[in-house]
């Protein structure tokens, strides 16, 4: 990750027996992250063309974001057992 004094962050993770889970985990907050920036962008232009406010339309994106990961997380459980 670059910073803004032209530094460059690393960060390591050493999982056992394998690390599966914790890249799953870090692909859905990265997701989830990217999710937020273009509902932010689109939900401006969404809700005036429905006639919603804002808070309305992100509430139903992040509904939507939110049942997504919760159905591949217990996906992802139920394939482990």
């Amino acid at each position: 990750m670059h910073t803004s004094s032209d530094n460059f962050m690393c960060y390591v993770f050493h999982v056992e027996p394998s690390a599966g889970a914790m890249a799953k985990t870090i692909e859905a907050a990265c997701k989830l992250r990217y999710q937020k920036v273009l509902d932010a962008h689109t939900a401006k232009s969404a809700a005036i063309a429905n006639g919603k406010g804002w808070g309305e339309s992100l509430r139903e994106k992040f509904g939507s974001v939110r049942e997504r990961l919760s159905t591949s997380s217990s996906r992802h459980s139920l394939s482990r057992v």
